[in-house]
C-alpha cells in the first residue's frame, strides 16, 4: 500500500484476542509531531465469538482511529482470519502533540462489508510513556442482534440408541415475534452424542442423558435433554441425592401410553416406608424419614421386559446454616435462564454472597462448588 509521503514514521497496531503487553509512545526526531510507536490495541471478544466467527463469514476490520477535533488518522479494511490469534498492522499515524485524545472505532465485516461486531473505545496517547493497550469491548450487531428468547424441539424427549434427532429451534425478540435468518451454535455436554452445526443429533452408542444447547451470537439460548435408552422409556432425573421426607417427582419418557409403564424402588411397586414411596402412577417419590442401609436406593419405571432406573442418595440433613443446598433443576443457572429471569440472578447472588456457620462462613470466600450429581 502507497502512503503519502508527508508521512514520516508509523504506527503498529496489534489486534490480539487476549491484552497483557504494554505499548510505548516516542518523539519523531525525523520532523514535527509526534509519532506513536509500539501501540496495541487489544479487542475485548465476547466468550462465544471463535464459535460465530467462521460461520457468520468474519473476514475483515474495519479499523478506524480518529485524534483531536474528529481528525481521521486512519480509516482502512484490513484481512482477518477467524482462526487467526492476532493480527499485525502497520499504520502511518502523526500525533499533533505529546498527549493526544484518540478514539478507536472496529467493526468486524464479512465480504459483502455487513457490520457483525463492533467496538469503540477512546484513551489517551502519551509520548515518552509505557502504557497498557486500551480494551475494546466488542458486542455483536449482525443477524439476529436482537434475538431475546429461543425455543428448542424436541424438547425432553426419548431418543432410541442408534436414532438421529434433527433438532430444530426458533427465535423471538423481546415483543415475542420470530426473529428471521439467525445464526446458531449447537453443543452437547456428552461426547457420545455429537451434535453438528446443523442441529443434526446422531444417536447415543449407549444409555445415557445428554444436554444440547442453542446459542445465538448475542448470547441468547436455551437448553434441552435427550434421554438415549436402548428400550422404549428413560426417567428424569437420573440421578437424585434426598434428604429424609424430601419428596421429588420422577417422570417418565416414552412413546407409550399414560400409565402403560409402573415405578418402583428398590424392585418394591410403591416402595415401603424403608425405602421410601413412590405412587405407582405419577412418580411422585417421598424419601424415607430415616436415610436406610445401604443410604442408595434405585427408583425404576417399568413397562413389560424394559425399564430405565436411577440411584437415589438419601442423606442425613446438612448442619443448620451450613453450605449445603439442593436443588431439582440446574437450568435455573444457566446463562438463558439467568438472563431472562430477576429472581433466579437474586438467587444466584444471595447463594454467592452467603454466610453461613459452614465452611465459606465470615472467610470472604466467593466459590460455590457445583456438582450435577451425574
Amino acid at each position: 500500500m502507497n502512503w503519502p509521503p508527508h508521512v514520516r514514521s508509523s504506527l503498529t497496531v496489534l489486534l490480539l484476542a487476549l491484552s497483557g503487553t504494554t505499548c510505548s509512545l516516542r518523539d519523531d526526531p525525523a520532523g514535527p509531531g509526534v509519532v506513536a510507536g509500539g501501540l496495541q490495541v487489544a479487542p475485548r471478544l465476547p466468550p462465544n465469538f471463535s464459535r460465530f466467527a467462521g460461520q457468520l463469514g468474519v473476514d475483515r476490520i474495519h479499523l478506524e482511529i480518529h485524534g483531536h477535533g474528529g481528525r481521521t488518522l486512519f480509516d482502512d479494511v484490513v484481512p482477518f482470519s477467524p482462526f487467526e490469534t492476532s493480527v499485525t498492522l502497520q499504520l502511518p499515524l502523526q500525533l499533533t502533540s505529546a498527549a493526544e485524545s484518540l478514539v478507536v472505532d472496529l467493526t468486524y465485516e464479512d465480504q459483502a462489508g455487513t457490520a457483525l461486531y463492533v467496538g469503540q473505545q477512546s484513551f489517551e496517547a502519551r509520548a515518552g510513556t509505557t502504557q497498557r493497550p486500551p480494551e475494546v469491548p466488542v458486542t455483536y450487531v449482525g443477524p439476529g442482534q436482537n434475538v431475546y428468547y429461543v425455543s428448542v424441539s424436541p424438547g425432553d424427549s426419548l431418543v432410541t440408541v442408534g436414532d438421529t434427532v434433527q433438532m430444530t429451534f426458533v427465535a423471538y425478540d423481546t415483543s415475542f415475534q420470530v426473529v428471521p435468518n439467525v445464526y446458531v451454535s449447537w453443543q452437547t455436554d456428552d461426547p457420545a452424542a455429537p451434535i453438528d452445526s446443523h442441529g443434526r443429533l446422531p444417536g447415543s452408542s449407549r444409555r445415557s442423558v445428554a444436554v444440547i444447547y442453542v446459542e445465538t451470537p448475542n448470547g441468547s439460548g436455551t437448553s434441552t435433554r435427550m434421554y438415549f435408552s436402548p428400550g422404549q422409556i428413560a426417567i428424569a432425573p437420573d440421578s437424585f441425592e434426598a434428604l429424609p421426607g424430601a419428596t421429588t417427582s420422577f417422570y417418565a419418557y416414552t412413546d407409550l401410553p399414560f400409565g402403560s409403564y409402573s415405578w418402583t424402588v428398590n424392585g418394591i411397586p410403591g416402595g415401603n416406608a424403608t425405602v421410601g414411596t413412590i405412587d405407582p402412577t405419577y412418580g411422585y417419590y417421598t424419601a424415607p424419614a430415616v436415610p436406610p442401609t445401604p443410604a442408595t436406593v434405585r427408583i425404576c419405571a417399568t413397562t413389560g421386559s424394559d425399564s430405565s432406573c436411577a440411584p437415589v442418595l438419601v442423606g442425613s440433613p446438612p448442619t443448620p446454616g451450613g453450605d449445603v443446598a439442593t436443588f431439582t433443576d440446574t437450568y435455573l443457572f444457566t446463562n438463558a435462564a439467568l438472563a431472562a429471569e430477576p429472581g433466579n440472578r437474586t438467587l444466584l447472588t444471595r447463594l454467592m454472597g452467603f454466610t453461613g456457620a459452614g465452611a465459606r462462613g465470615g472467610t470472604g470466600a466467593s466459590t460455590i462448588i457445583f456438582d450435577r450429581g451425574r
